[in-house]
């Protein structure tokens, strides 16, 4: 049952995030960081429907949040692009267990799979099936190409 006035508990991670993000590009305001960016010429929701990503009452939309990270002038791979968002998945997730349930899998190290196995199991087998050869079996293998791929095989 929802509650008139009141705003849900998500999007208070992100709304942090945003504001340090948006004052650290020099918009002291979340007003001046949305019309000295174009307004409605650029980003693709109100300045009211912005104040509620920086109140914390609403999280953006993902397909709106390249027109935000390019207002803050962030790049991809950056510390920054990257804080905004963990922020963003925990919040539009639900919570720092769902994030974990569902981005942690996907941003884990890859295990060991079965192409890195089999090289193991290769190098493995040719270091305990070495067999050292004679002065003369040597002279023997390396003088023939059929000889040198029967002693390999």
């Amino acid at each position: 049952m929802a509650t008139k006035g009141k705003t849900p508990a998500y999007g208070k991670g992100f709304a942090m995030a945003l504001a340090s993000a948006r004052a650290e590009a020099g918009f002291p305001t979340a007003y001046k960081f949305y019309h000295n960016n174009g307004g409605r010429r650029h980003f693709p929701f109100t300045y009211a429907y912005y104040a509620r990503f920086e109140r914390g009452a609403a999280v953006p939309r993902p397909k709106w949040l390249a027109s935000i990270l390019a207002a803050l002038r962030v790049a991809i791979g950056e510390d920054g692009h990257r804080v905004l968002m963990r922020h963003y998945l925990v919040d539009l997730l639900g919570g720092e267990d769902a994030y974990a349930l569902i981005a942690g899998p996907l941003l884990a190290p890859v295990q060991a799979g079965p192409a890195a196995l089999g090289r193991e199991a290769l190098r493995w087998m040719k270091s305990n099936h070495a067999v050292h050869l004679t002065p003369e079996q040597f002279c023997a293998v390396a003088s023939d190409e059929t000889a040198y791929w029967c002693s390999e095989a």
